[in-house]
């Protein structure tokens, strides 16, 4: 294309976006966020679908998982666990294996524990630094490891976070209740699973004797051409009880990041699975943006019917007139582009820490500029053939006697698919925020408003303010036992506070262990009911331990009718009674039986369990509803809720408040612990760590509702431009009728109805769709909102008046003409 022409085509393209400055503007804006939404969120994906690939061998490379050990009942917050001795077999006797590590991952260090710099730690054996590739910076791996058992070393960054330009080697360092001398600075890794900011080496274990502990973690990288699921299935083949509890898993290292989430720093602010849904939505929000663009630009492109047939008559050719609509949609797509790239290069930072990633803003702005390409691409493509179909049938109909007829059905459907897909996400959206309101209001078998707990974590350093002296749960002592006593005295004394007891002691006590992490009365046993003619003592452990199911027993040494569980059948013991225990409805219906008071049951002792272990036995003297203390997504465990006088005191502070007066309560909690400045505590209102566990859902919520706005809008905009542009078209056609004999209210009844046809149309397809989706999506939750009628009229009736009154207003002007002037301009 010559270069005067190309200039030309831009000057005519830029002359007409200009003409049509308010639907210019739409559709610009609404491309660039549609770009926005959908090239973060692939670059998300692509983000969690890439880890650990740098690595060599990296394909090869497996964490291994036993599915026998971690919870009994549910492997939710667990991180993936194997034997100890398997590593030693793996090293030894398989020679599939190229490499073994065995490493801990140990919780974060963070202001929960004192530490107002955040790091992530790993204990692993020396294997673990040539698996991963990790070079030593600065230091030695001390040779004595193999005999001290620990070298403490530091990645860059945290090193240079920690200790500035000094050099860490030699500093002091706490870790796992010990000062550890820094030994060594290596090169961090990034958007790794392994990712470390403290790295404590121990040696490689060739005996369990060596100090390890009897379940780790490990990795392994098979030689090359091995199979991965023949290797696995030949270790599903161990029948040797110490090295395979369970089913042996090999999980690929770029998936391992989704098994370890718990010992992460980072949370996520949304799942993968709500990620995926969120790319969805944002492809919809393109397509919904782009058809509105490309409707309005081809009905422009019929109405210059006779500028395209004047062009061909004086030499033009068709790929000329072509290729002016191209330059004219490509010039668009540019700007939506820029405005697109500016976008995401203002947001940058801000997604990283919400996204989690750890890479330079370079790999965001680079991937999100690829993907937005792309979606340029693909949308200069579809443009540039729909318009070239719309080009050659208005030629050929304006060669036809009296110029061809006008069809608009091409312009009905796509109105009406564009509505469609605003509906489905503006339903979808309503449904969303629906269910989010109904679990943070409804019954999970207790009332979690007014409850929150409080526990000494830690103890600070006046030398390293920024660091604990030692962390973790303490050892309960007397100096302990008498600052508790004077806590929980003066938040005795306020009038909203209800009661102030240790955990152990206070039924509400049970609340406190949920949220990751139960506390120290909680167990995971097997149960097993008596049955008629069997006596307690028939009920031996191994028996229990061979045929028994899984429940949790939840202990404490308090009055059950004060902790707000709901009663189904019976009653709650009044005061502590060896052997009485309320148990719930799921636990009752893994027994098999109608009513439960007053069975016996028992179950392993894994608290107290002696040598050899005893059963420990039960009578049921309630049953209540179930508890839902993990998660809204994961159905009620079985619980056993025991009132025993040897139950552990925990070792936190529960506290039971009149929620009215939140903010009072924190306040003078707040002046409580600082009276203790060298005492770190970890504060937990319930309310609020139940709401963390619908973090996601909350988040996916929110971006839902956004993109349905800017869907809606540009929607009801693009329906708007499309009656404006009609108007002008049908301009003579509105005054012929208004002279023979047409009202004002018959021209908008036209139009209501050839548009109101177009709406109801377009709502029973997206409140189909979108029912069919939410109504899967909604299976996931164990307690579901209904999909109400009303949800679906009130969004009809709500876009059919916003309709009306932007379209209305145009079309009450058109047709307030006078008939007389329209016909003499035309």
């Amino acid at each position: 294309m010559r270069r005067d022409l190309l200039a030309h085509y831009l000057k005519v393209a830029a002359r007409s976006l200009g003409r049509y400055k308010s639907q210019s503007i739409i559709s610009v804006v609404g491309l660039a966020v549609g770009f926005v939404c959908l090239a973060l969120s692939s670059v998300w994906i692509r983000y969690e679908n890439t880890f650990d690939n740098f690595h060599p061998g990296a394909d090869r490379i497996y964490m291994v998982q036993d599915k026998g050990l971690g919870d009994m009942i549910t492997a939710v917050y667990q991180v993936p666990y194997t034997y100890a001795r398997l590593s030693i077999a793996l090293r030894h006797e398989y020679p599939e294996v190229e490499a073994v590590t065995v490493c801990y991952f140990s919780s974060p260090y963070n202001e929960k524990f004192g530490y107002k710099l955040p790091a992530r730690s790993v204990s692993a054996d020396t294997e673990f630094m040539s698996m991963f590739s990790i070079p030593l910076l600065e230091g030695e791996v001390h040779a004595d490891v193999q005999k001290d058992f620990g070298c403490t070393l530091l990645s860059d960054e945290y090193a240079r976070k920690r200790f500035g330009v000094e050099s860490a080697v030699g500093k002091p360092f706490n870790a796992n209740f010990d000062d550890w001398l820094v030994e060594g600075v290596v090169k961090g890794l990034h958007h790794s699973c392994v990712a470390f900011d403290v790295l404590i080496l121990m040696p490689v274990m060739e005996t369990v004797e060596d100090g390890w502990d009897y379940e780790v973690s490990q990795f392994v990288r098979l030689k090359k051409g091995i199979n991965p699921r023949d290797f696995e299935a030949k270790l599903n083949a161990i029948d040797n009880e110490t090295l395979r509890k369970g089913e042996i898993k090999l999980i690929p290292i770029h998936r391992a990041n989704r098994y370890l989430k718990s010992v992460a720093l980072y949370k996520d602010n949304l799942s993968l699975e709500h990620l995926r849904f969120f790319q969805l939505v944002s492809v919809l929000l393109v397509a919904c943006v782009f058809i509105n663009f490309l409707v309005l630009f081809l009905i422009r492109v019929r109405g210059r019917q006779r500028e395209m047939a004047l062009r061909m008559v004086h030499g033009a050719r068709p790929r000329m007139l072509l290729a002016q609509f191209v330059v004219e949609l490509s010039l668009t797509l540019i700007m939506a582009l820029g405005l697109g790239l500016v976008m995401t290069y203002v947001v940058k930072d801000v997604f990283a820490q919400y996204a989690g990633i750890d890479l330079a803003g370079g790999y965001i702005l680079g991937s999100a500029l690829l993907f937005m390409a792309i979606i340029a691409a693909v949308c200069l493509v579809v443009a540039t053939v729909s318009v070239e179909v719309v080009r050659r049938n208005t030629i050929r109909r304006s060669l036809m006697p009296g110029g061809g007829r006008r069809n608009n059905t091409f312009t009905k459907v796509c109105t009406g698919v564009q509505l469609a897909m605003s509906l489905t996400l503006v339903c979808c959206a309503a449904f969303m925020l629906k269910q989010l309101y109904f679990m943070k209001n409804t019954d999970w078998g207790y009332d979690i408003k007014g409850h929150m707990h409080f526990e000494l974590t830690g103890t600070r350093d006046p030398e390293h303010p920024d660091v604990p002296k030692m962390y973790g749960q303490l050892f309960y002592d007397d100096e302990r036992a008498g600052i508790d006593r004077e806590l929980m005295d003066r938040l005795r004394k306020l009038p909203y506070v209800h009661s102030a007891k240790r955990a152990g002691e206070d039924a509400i006590g049970l609340y406190s262990g949920t949220f990751g992490g139960k506390f120290g009365g909680t167990q995971e046993v097997k149960m097993l009911p008596h049955r008629d003619g069997e006596t307690a003592n028939d009920m031996s452990f191994d028996r229990i331990k061979e045929e028994g199911m899984p429940v949790v027993l939840i202990s404490f040494n308090s009055d059950l009718t004060e902790s707000g569980l709901t009663v189904v059948e019976g009653s709650l013991p009044i005061r502590p009674r060896d052997g009485e225990v309320a148990i719930t409805e799921r636990t009752r219906e893994l027994m098999g039986v109608e009513s439960a008071v007053g069975m016996q049951i028992s179950t392993t002792d894994y608290i107290y369990g002696g040598n050899p272990p005893e059963a420990l036995h039960f009578t049921v003297k309630a049953v209540v509803k179930d508890l839902y203390l993990d998660s809204p997504t994961q159905a009620a465990q079985p619980y056993i809720i025991g009132l025993a006088p040897w139950t552990f005191l925990d070792s936190k502070i529960a506290v039971h408040y009149d929620p009215a007066h939140r903010a009072e309560l924190k306040k003078e909690l707040t002046a409580l612990l600082d009276e203790h400045p060298d005492l770190i505590f970890d504060v937990v209102w319930h309310e609020d760590a139940w709401r963390e566990l619908m973090r996601s859902e909350d988040n996916l919520a929110l971006l839902m509702t956004i993109v349905s706005i800017v869907a809606v809008l540009v929607a009801v905009f693009g329906v708007y431009s499309i009656i404006t542009l009609a108007c002008r078209q049908r301009r003579k056609e509105i005054a012929l009728r208004k002279i023979h004999g047409a009202k004002l209210r018959d021209i908008l009844g036209m139009f209501v109805r050839e548009y109101g046809l177009i709406l109801a149309v377009g709502a029973f397809v997206a409140f189909t769709v979108s029912y069919i989706i939410m109504h899967g999506w909604l299976e996931q939750y164990v307690k579901r909102t209904p999909l109400s009628l009303w949800v679906f009229v009130a969004i009809f009736v709500g876009t059919a008046l916003l309709i009306a009154l932007f379209v209305g207003a145009r079309v009450w002007r058109t047709a307030r003409e006078n008939p007389a002037d329209v016909i003499k301009s035309e």
